[in-house]
């Protein structure tokens, strides 16, 4: 099938066939709203979409389904830019066309919390993918595992926002990359989640390095609770957002500290394990750790030895370095 073009696509939105009885009824049906509605803005993400907005999503479905369409995005930009920052980037299948249409002109990022799981390194990426029965994905365009990893999940629109207002932009799915950090969201009771060092590092560095290659300065990243209205609509992140602000600022004028690199190797000469990894050292881990021997580091691995490191105070964030070495020696 011959690829179809996105002006013939327009072309067909706009064609406007003869209406019959019903069209005429739905057309009066609709100036009578036009007149007696209250004329509220209605943002992305919190109610219905237009009806000429689903019925191009509609369109391009079917023609992307038919092989006859493939839309191009505009923030397929993400993944180096993280990469070129030196941070752990995992693509997810289809993420370069994958959105709710594209992006406007991004002005910023938006800081949030899955207020997923306690256990996991990325346990609500389904659902920022994907999307709530009450909401279509995708949720974010980034999620941000407990170990600092960056999961791209897509290049357009995201439902992240809502309605609300950051420096005068109130566009907020339109102009802001969402980030969607995976954290309960409690900050103390059974399913309190400190952030771990690790994650809250690469939080900054992301969120500084998206800014310096749009061009903005540190304002113009913000917290979900900050934008959002009516104030108090919605808490996340939970950390503060000044001191993120400051810390991301100082990474961008780069006078912050350098990130703290987990070794290849310990004084033991044992190797640093994560997930991904496999071979004998991986099995030993494993007995240790109480999950069955396969010798790959896989999820169930990696959730465990989380465990294990909240279990005894140290960084949960799934890797087998040097203090988690000397712990799991130790017993």
């Amino acid at each position: 099938m011959k690829p179809i073009s996105m002006p013939a696509i327009w072309s067909f939105m706009r064609a406007k066939p003869r209406p019959t009885q019903s069209c005429r009824q739905r057309r009066a049906v609709s100036k009578s709203y036009e007149q007696h509605g209250d004329g509220q803005r209605i943002d992305e993400g919190n109610a219905p979409g237009h009806q000429s907005t689903d019925r191009l999503h509609t369109t391009i479905r079917l023609l992307a389904a038919r092989g006859a369409l493939t839309m191009t995005l505009s923030l397929t930009w993400l993944p180096i830019v993280l990469l070129d920052a030196g941070l752990k980037v995992a693509e997810q299948l289809g993420w370069q066309t994958r959105g709710r249409g594209d992006s406007g002109t991004i002005r910023g990022v938006m800081c949030h919390h899955t207020a997923g799981a306690r256990t996991g390194n990325m346990p609500s990426l389904g659902v920022l993918t994907n999307g709530r029965s009450d909401l279509p994905g995708p949720l974010a365009q980034l999620g941000l595992g407990r170990d600092g990893t960056f999961f791209v999940i897509a290049a357009g629109r995201a439902n992240h926002a809502g309605v609300g207002n950051w420096q005068g932009v109130t566009t907020g799915n339109s102009s802001f990359v969402g980030i969607e950090a995976e954290n309960t969201g409690h900050t103390s009771g059974p399913l309190a989640d400190p952030w771990s060092a690790i994650q809250l590092d690469a939080y900054r560095r992301g969120c500084a390095a998206i800014l310096t290659k749009i061009r903005a300065n540190a304002i113009m990243c913000c917290g979900h609770k900050e934008y959002a209205l009516p104030q108090g609509r919605k808490s996340d992140p939970t950390f503060d957002m000044d001191e993120f602000r400051l810390q991301v600022a100082a990474i961008m004028a780069g006078t912050a500290p350098s990130p703290y690199v987990i070794p290849a190797v310990d004084a033991e000469d044992r190797p640093t394990l994560r997930r991904g990894d496999s071979g004998e050292l991986v099995e030993v881990i494993q007995v240790k750790v109480g999950v069955p021997r396969s010798g790959s580091f896989d999820a169930a691995t990696e959730a465990a030895v989380r465990q294990f490191q909240r279990d005894n105070g140290l960084t949960p964030d799934g890797i087998l370095g040097p203090r988690t070495w000397a712990t799991i020696a130790a017993r």
